[in-house]
């Protein structure tokens, strides 16, 4: 009886899958994390690019188009704000209003700041192992917020 208790037969076993276990849920948290900094990247792209068109005048379904062009995210996840503000003579900047179209173009006057805000809900790949880390969410949501000068 007093060589089994000291036997290790099974320790090894026992090691790997502490060990094993450890490692894919490393190995998850890195894969899934790359992904979210991948989509991050994207949506301040996504952001700059329609940020891009709207300082050129295009209309607002055009920014839209632009910002939803970008490969790899999701256009259900995405909700899109574009706005600008003009300066005044004494140099003072106005509240933001909504940017709206005038004729084929955006209505925002030569030299007024257009900004385009981007939000985007990036579904979690590994959801359920990883929705305590983000809230008990199986979500995260990211911003891109780019302000040009209207030319």
């Amino acid at each position: 009886m007093k060589d089994a208790l000291l036997r290790d037969d099974g320790a090894a076993l026992v090691e790997f899958a502490i060990v094993a276990t450890l490692l894919f849920t490393l190995f998850f948290a890195v894969f899934e994390f790359g992904l979210i900094f991948k989509d991050n990247i994207l949506v301040g792209q996504a952001a700059a690019n329609g940020a891009r068109v709207a300082s050129l005048g295009a209309a607002t379904s055009t920014i839209q188009s632009n910002v939803t062009s970008v490969g790899q995210l999701q256009p259900a996840n995405m909700s899109i704000a574009l706005d600008y503000q003009t300066m005044d003579s004494a140099g003072k900047l106005s509240a933001w209003s909504t940017l709206t179209n005038s004729g084929s173009q955006n209505a925002a006057p030569s030299g007024s700041q257009v900004r385009v805000t981007l939000n985007y809900t990036h579904p979690l790949v590994m959801g359920a192992l990883f929705s305590n880390a983000f809230g008990s969410s199986t979500s995260t949501n990211l911003k891109g917020v780019v302000i040009e000068r209207r030319l």
